[in-house]
């Protein structure tokens, strides 16, 4: 019996979020719509995409399987002035590699001649400057004492201790760009009969996927097996 793909809906927080991170985007020309943590978390930058475990620990990056899929969309905030509080699709990924550590997944960049992804916590890959991220935000509870920014990178570095799994992605489509497409409520109520929940997300039908994607005109193949098809065919013998 072959193993079933998962198809999840995520959000995170970009860098355009905050003020810092805006001034960040005009300073440094970086893309709007990153990670905005000195750790990206997606890190979409990467040449191939990658997903850790940085942001939900062990809620998200150790559940996920090679041939999963992952939507990644912006949190709901008014990204134009012209429009209400929306989201932004931003990358469709598709996991190629999974890794039990972040050095292994580094052992793997090594040798493939590629450099470091940002959320690859290993001791000579250092995190992003404050003056690239969204900046520093108050510890929970009850947020009146502010972290610092090794403070920041050291609960990363606690976190991988204790789930280590690291994600390499092929990438289906991605636009971290201004004109990334705008998800409104009502897209994904039309899709999928309701807003899903995308913090410890679950995963869904991929035709409810499809005419989501469709309708914010972004056209994939989310069926790995129509995809494994399409390979044998014109990879004949």
């Amino acid at each position: 019996m072959s193993q079933s793909r998962c198809l999840y809906l995520v959000t995170y927080r970009p860098l355009a979020i905050t003020l810092h991170g805006r001034k960040a985007i005009i300073r440094y020309g970086i893309s709007p719509f990153v990670d905005g943590s000195i750790r990206r978390e997606p890190d979409l930058e990467s040449d191939p995409p990658t997903i850790s475990a940085l942001c939900r620990g062990r809620n998200f990056a150790p559940r996920l399987q090679v041939g999963d899929r992952v939507v990644y969309f912006t949190v709901k905030h008014r990204w134009s002035p012209d429009l209400p509080a929306h989201r932004r699709l931003t990358a469709v990924l598709r996991i190629s590699k999974k890794f039990d550590t972040h050095l292994d997944a580094a052992n793997w960049f090594r040798d493939e001649g590629l450099p470091l992804p940002s959320n690859c916590l290993v001791p000579e890959n250092q995190p992003k400057p404050l003056s690239q991220s969204s900046g520093l935000k108050p510890l929970p509870p009850c947020g009146k004492r502010r972290q610092g920014y090794r403070d920041w990178d050291r609960r990363y570095l606690v976190r991988t201790r204790k789930h280590g799994s690291f994600l390499v992605c092929e990438p289906l489509f991605i636009d971290i760009s201004w004109s990334a497409p705008v998800v409104m409520d009502d897209d994904f109520r039309r899709a999928l009969g309701r807003i899903p929940p995308t913090r410890n997300p679950c995963s869904h039908p991929e035709s409810d996927v499809d005419k989501l994607l469709l309708s914010l005109g972004v056209s994939v193949i989310l069926d790995w097996r129509r995809r494994a098809s399409l390979r044998r065919l014109g990879n004949p013998g």
